[in-house]
């Protein structure tokens, strides 16, 4: 009856009934009470609090669209936008389903991009430099700090060695005041080259007459020495006589039975043998002989040898003459 019926208008709603989840007082006992909120629609999103798992906050609904806010917008099984339940695990103020890094909080939207080969700013990757903060050479140095990421050689913290390269990365190759050029571009560095200037003179280069290291071993080792031991100009490995001045590539031979022209023969005009009176042929095609004769046992001049043997010739006619 009407008298007895708390909303006679509706057959769900009967002394008696049973209480469900629809604003409405279905047990005609103390209103809509099949939660203790009331059946209401607090956030006003069209659910009622006892279905509304979240009555207080129209973005959680049954039916709603789930997204990354750390709530349950559908009202199932929780915030689950992304596996992990949208949870903050390094506690970067960043949910898990929109960090990039949820294990590192040095990795979080908006974050600092530095050199570490993580995306920090979770944006786009690990891109500090336009290489990607990448090993090319894996020599443990990222591209972002490697001045050469194509060498394993060079690397921060290297051992600067001579080889043109800066293998430290302080900004130059330096391991000479020079540079480790090349100067004379004869292949060999400054920090090795004995000579930089010439390239005559070079690591591994043969070793020649010419007073040089030519070979940068730290002497002049051409074979019979490089030094000028008779001061005439001309070295030991060259001179035919390098104790003796008057013996010397290029010098003018005269009759004295050396070889004063380094031409490997003593060989004056008329040549410089000496004759059966002890004289050298040279002086005579001279026209200007100074013979010495002798005589037994005593050394004459050329005239006087010539005028004891007129003598001798008239003695003997005279002789004969008697």
């Amino acid at each position: 009856l009407s008298c007895a019926d708390c909303d006679d208008s509706d057959i769900n709603n009967v002394p008696g009934g049973t209480e469900v989840c629809d604003g409405q007082d279905n047990d005609c006992a103390a209103g809509a009470d099949f939660d203790t909120a009331g059946e209401v629609d607090a956030d006003s999103d069209g659910s009622l609090s006892c279905a509304d798992c979240d009555d207080s906050d129209i973005n959680n609904v049954p039916g709603g669209t789930e997204v990354c806010d750390g709530q349950d917008n559908d009202c199932v099984a929780g915030a689950d936008f992304d596996t992990a339940g949208e949870v903050d695990a390094d506690t970067d103020g960043s949910l898990s389903c929109a960090d990039c890094d949820d294990a590192d909080g040095a990795n979080v939207p908006g974050g600092t991009e530095v050199c570490d080969g993580q995306d920090n700013d979770c944006v786009a990757g690990a891109d500090f430099d336009t290489a990607g903060e990448v090993d090319g050479d894996s020599d443990g140095s990222l591209s972002c700090a490697d001045c050469d990421d194509a060498d394993g050689a060079n690397a921060p913290g290297g051992t600067e060695i001579c080889d043109g390269q800066d293998n430290d990365c302080d900004g130059a190759a330096n391991l000479d005041e020079a540079g480790e050029l090349d100067e004379d571009g004869d292949g060999s560095f400054t920090c090795a080259d004995c000579d930089d200037e010439d390239a005559e003179n070079a690591p591994g280069n043969d070793e020649v007459c010419d007073g040089r290291d030519n070979d940068c071993d730290d002497e002049t080792s051409a074979e019979g020495g490089e030094l000028d031991g008779d001061g005439d100009g001309s070295l030991a490995c060259d001179d035919c006589d390098d104790a003796d001045a008057a013996n010397v590539p290029g010098g003018t031979e005269v009759c004295d039975g050396q070889d004063n022209d380094c031409d490997g023969e003593a060989n004056a005009q008329g040549g410089e043998d000496v004759d059966n009176m002890g004289n050298r042929l040279c002086a005579d095609a001279a026209g200007g002989c100074s013979c010495q004769y002798s005589l037994g046992g005593n050394s004459l001049s050329s005239l006087s040898y010539f005028l004891l043997i007129g003598l001798i010739g008239i003695s003997r006619r005279r002789r004969l003459q008697r």
